[in-house]
């Protein structure tokens, strides 16, 4: 703790417990100004560091849900690929063998959309598991970042001098009458 008055003292003689007085409740009064100036200081400090944390974790999740976005568009067109690509084989496989134009080509070609809208299914829903599990990670972390931004409103404190001390000098003025002279009383 900063000592705020380093002594009191009395320099008359008889009965002057009043200008005693006064200065142990001014000094107490600035004690407790300047604890609380550090407290608000020290609390600040710490709502700005969540503040930062929080944007800064709450920025991690945006691009992992970016990530998830690019990784569905990037499937999406590799199971494209791959349908042209069976209906291509598909196709020259019937002319080669002589059924380009029978009723069997259809079908064969139907093999390779049915392949690919169930790989687009089964994408789907792996990207909407991923979204899922995102914003339930994401749901989460925000509840933990206001549940300790609580906490840390909860515990402030203000800590300020210590009231016992004071007491006991005021006490100690009481005992004395104010007679003795040049008694220093010190403080912290």
């Amino acid at each position: 703790m900063t000592p705020y008055i380093k002594s009191v003292t009395s320099n008359t003689s008889g009965n002057n417990n009043s200008a005693l007085l006064q200065q142990l409740i001014a000094a107490l009064s600035k004690s407790s100004a300047g604890a609380n100036t550090a407290g608000e200081a020290q609390y600040q400090n710490l709502l700005n560091a969540m503040k930062l944390g929080s944007k800064q974790t709450m920025g991690y999740y945006k691009q992992a849900g970016q990530q998830i976005a690019n990784f569905g568009a990037s499937q999406k067109d590799e199971i494209e690929q791959t349908r042209l690509n069976q209906r291509a084989e598909v196709n020259q496989d019937m002319i080669g063998r002589g059924l380009g134009n029978t009723t069997i080509l259809p079908t064969m070609l139907g093999g390779a959309d049915t392949r690919a809208t169930k790989a687009n299914i089964a994408l789907g829903d792996t990207i909407a598991g991923m979204k899922s599990g995102l914003l339930e990670r994401t749901g989460g972390m925000k509840f933990d970042l206001t549940k300790l931004k609580g906490d840390s409103i909860l515990s402030r404190q203000n800590v300020g001098p210590d009231m016992g001390m004071y007491l006991n000098l005021i006490q100690m003025l009481g005992a004395s009458g104010g007679t003795s002279k040049n008694s220093p009383v010190m403080m912290r």
